[in-house]
């Protein structure tokens, strides 16, 4: 965890350092004053990169300074800086360092609202939330993920380009050389799904009982691995061909959740979907703790939109009892709500924390 951030030149944040605590620390403020860039210089600071491409985009407007320099203090009084110039470089305890060694000395998960529609959303949002939970596990996982994008990146060239993609000798050789790639990262994910499924049961934040549903894209076996990568492709060839498109492989995978038996986007409310992608975020932070020994800090931007008062009184407490540390943003919190359940509330106002 963090015990100081300090920010330079960064976006609308005034220059200034701000002490954090463990447990919750809630950042509130209107719509615009600069919560979720707090969040941003903090992921930043932690290995991971900005919410947007371009680094152009977050200095301070109107600074006569180029560089952004954002620094930490951890609990164990380690320094922590983060330069951001042409290029972001990394420092720890004086010592240079790169973004992936970052995120496994100081490992965090950060999740924005477009995260909190994992329930209803496109399958992309819940790939996501296994990826980066099973990159901080596995530090190969992304590697080889990165590896297997490359590979699918250029099969999809060659389906889209070639006049005569049938019998291809290029596209067998990328379907060879990607599949202990594929077999290794669906093992990676079945594993983990099954992880995470337990996980979700020992909180209470989400309303009803959630199944989780691995399904491997392009294979006809359900959850188990029967079908290997390659005889997967052999079936799916002819829709390959004729959708100039790789079908089968872990960048189309789907999770299904269910409750009650039926989908779940179709059986709960806005708010208790809302409460679901919670209780799948705080899993994900328990899944982690548990595989590598250390609670990752939580980054959780507008978390209580869309929920009743008793829903929020459920969240916060749960968020309290807790260990590790969590930072979360909100646009309003009820005081006599944040004096009975004692929660830290930072406000936020144009760009200064209070």
């Amino acid at each position: 965890m963090y015990k100081k951030v300090k920010f330079t030149n960064f976006k609308n944040i005034k220059a200034q350092e701000i002490k954090l605590s463990l447990g919750l620390n809630l950042f509130c403020g209107k719509n615009g004053v600069g919560k979720t860039n707090i969040l941003e210089a903090i992921s930043i600071l932690s290995g991971w990169g900005p919410l947007e491409k371009g680094s152009e985009n977050l200095v301070t407007w109107g600074s006569s300074l180029r560089g952004i320099l954002l620094a930490g203090q951890t609990e164990e009084n380690e320094i922590v800086e983060a330069q951001i110039a042409q290029k972001t470089t990394f420092r720890f305890c004086e010592k240079r360092i790169n973004a992936t060694e970052l995120r496994q000395k100081i490992p965090l998960l950060m999740f924005l609202p477009q995260d909190l529609e994992i329930v209803e959303g496109t399958a992309i949002a819940r790939r996501r939330i296994l990826d980066i939970a099973l990159s901080l596990i596995v530090p190969s996982y992304a590697y080889r993920l990165s590896e297997y994008r490359r590979a699918i990146k250029q099969k999809t060239i060659i389906l889209k380009s070639s006049t005569k993609v049938e019998g291809n000798v290029q596209l067998e050789a990328i379907n060879k050389a990607a599949e202990p790639l594929v077999e290794w990262i669906w093992s990676m994910r079945e594993k983990y799904i099954a992880l995470l499924a337990e996980e979700i049961t020992k909180n209470n934040i989400c309303p009803y009982p959630l199944t989780l549903q691995y399904v491997k894209s392009g294979t006809t076996c359900g959850n188990q691995i029967k079908n290997s990568f390659i005889e997967a492709v052999k079936l799916q060839r002819e829709r390959e061909l004729r959708f100039r498109y790789p079908i089968v492989g872990p960048h189309r995978d789907e999770i299904f959740l269910f409750t009650e038996g039926k989908a779940a986007k179709a059986f709960l409310s806005r708010g208790q979907r809302r409460r679901t992608a919670i209780s799948i975020m705080l899993a994900v932070t328990d899944t982690i703790t548990r595989k590598i020994g250390r609670t990752p800090i939580l980054l959780l931007d507008e978390i209580m939109s869309d929920l009743d008062r008793e829903a929020r009184k459920i969240l916060l407490a749960e968020f309290i009892k807790r260990g590790g540390q969590i930072c979360a943003t909100t646009t309003e919190i009820e005081e006599e709500l944040a004096k009975e359940i004692n929660i830290r509330v930072l406000n936020v106002i144009d760009g200064a924390i209070e």
